[in-house]
């Protein structure tokens, strides 16, 4: 199981706000080169089966583009408080 895939557990809701997010923030670093995954990603806010998709378009990034978008996502992310 990857990052994205584990999201199909997730609340609609949250899933949602996690893929628009990852995606903003693939067209702003990658611009063009993230296309695939703008696509993948609007697809599985619906679709939960096109997190697969999206896991594989995420690993076809450059490799530094990949890691300073997962860096600034999961960043994002709200740790649950203790």
């Amino acid at each position: 199981m990857t990052l994205l895939t584990s999201w199909r557990n997730l609340d609609t809701v949250e899933r949602v706000a996690r893929c628009r997010s990852l995606a903003m923030g693939a067209k702003l670093l990658a611009g063009p080169k993230a296309d695939a995954l703008v696509i993948a990603l609007t697809r599985a806010e619906t679709d939960v089966t096109a997190l697969a998709l999206a896991d594989t378009e995420l690993g076809r990034l450059p490799t530094l583009r990949m890691r300073q978008l997962l860096c600034a996502f999961l960043g994002t992310l709200r740790r649950a408080a203790p």
